[in-house]
């Protein structure tokens, strides 16, 4: 009889140990289920962030090219118009050398 009492004893606390033990283990899988859902979703506010500022850096670098290729584009007339200056100036020599000399 006493064997029975200590074998129940033994039973219950095994099967209270089992249930605790599988608490707890129920316990880490949501904490750890959410410590990762949270991880996912910092991971893609993360990616969302780095997208938008690339997209910015992208506007960017567009503005800046089409104002670099706008001021090239003015620097350029300048530059043609100074050859065309200096063209002019060598037809007016030329034409004075020539009219000077007849």
């Amino acid at each position: 009889m006493v064997s029975r009492g200590i074998g129940w004893c033994v039973c219950a606390a095994w099967s209270w140990q089992a249930n605790a033990y599988g608490k707890a283990l129920a316990e880490q899988v949501k904490a750890y289920s959410t410590d990762r859902e949270q991880a996912a979703t910092a991971v893609i506010n993360w990616q969302g962030e780095q997208q938008d500022a690339r997209r910015a850096l992208e506007d960017r670098l567009q503005a800046h090219d089409e104002t670099h290729y706008a001021a090239q584009r003015i620097v350029g007339i300048p530059g043609d118009g100074d050859q065309g200056l200096i063209a002019l100036a060598a037809c007016q020599s030329y034409v004075k050398e020539i009219v000077s000399t007849k």
